[in-house]
């Protein structure tokens, strides 16, 4: 899913959710992590971290190690978190010559858009766990979840000097052919600054699979998965957490 978002649009990205929309949904995972590892869990790989919301709470619990594919979301994140490490990599093949306590990978888990680019994720996080590691991901959207035409729209003001700029953004997913393993992404950003209107466009392909292909796919890598429903804005989200043998 290449995204103008994570190119020459990555600078709406911190008007895009406020770090506190990801705080539910952070220490959740903390706990989990605490739970399954204990505490001698002290190194945390985000593996498609984005812009590094995520781990503005992380950070609080954790020496957080970031990779994303993106130079310009890798900007925002090293602004946001100074204290963490972040590296270009792509989730598919990384490979950092060291391991973690933890990963934990969530929407990037959307730009994979065929079993095999999912399968390969889950074995980059198994080879840079320690053994009785965990590996956390979210299944965000599933073709159990999905729902047509699903649109949503935000709105966000940011002041720069004397400037006041507004973002609407409108998001809609579509699924043109429900046989595949994919859905259409697609976002309209509507941008007012000094009563100036500018309309950008967005799109692009993301991954959809059922819970059986995310469930055999992590048994297949390895892992020791426990599966849980999470809540997080009124929805819920399939969460599974896998642990590395040792």
């Amino acid at each position: 899913m290449s995204l103008r978002l994570y190119q020459d649009l990555a600078w709406l990205w911190p008007l895009w959710g406020d770090v506190s929309d990801y705080e539910a949904e952070s220490l959740a995972i903390v706990d989990d992590i605490k739970l399954h590892v204990g505490p001698t869990a002290t190194r945390l790989l985000d593996m498609g971290c984005g812009g590094g919301k995520n781990d503005a709470w992380f950070k609080r619990h954790f020496e957080v190690t970031g990779i994303d594919l993106s130079e310009a979301m890798l900007s925002h994140a090293r602004a946001l978190n100074p204290e963490c490490r972040y590296l270009q990599a792509d989730i598919r093949d990384a490979a950092l010559g060291c391991t973690f306590d933890a990963v934990f990978v969530n929407d990037a888990l959307l730009h994979m858009t065929s079993a095999a680019d999912l399968a390969a994720v889950f074995e980059t996080a198994f080879r840079h766990l320690e053994p009785h590691g965990v590996m956390i991901c979210v299944a965000e959207i599933t073709k159990e979840s999905f729902v047509q035409d699903r649109t949503e729209v935000s709105v966000a003001t940011t002041h720069e000097g004397a400037a006041a700029q507004h973002v609407t953004f409108i998001e809609n997913h579509h699924d043109p052919d429900p046989a595949d393993d994919t859905f259409e992404w697609t976002a309209v950003y509507l941008i007012r600054q000094d009563g100036r209107l500018k309309v950008e466009h967005d799109a692009g392909t993301a991954g959809l699979f059922d819970l059986p292909t995310w469930r055999r796919t992590l048994q297949q890598t390895g892992f020791n998965t426990l599966e849980v429903m999470r809540r997080f804005d009124g929805e819920d989200y399939p969460t599974f957490i896998n642990l590395k043998p040792g």
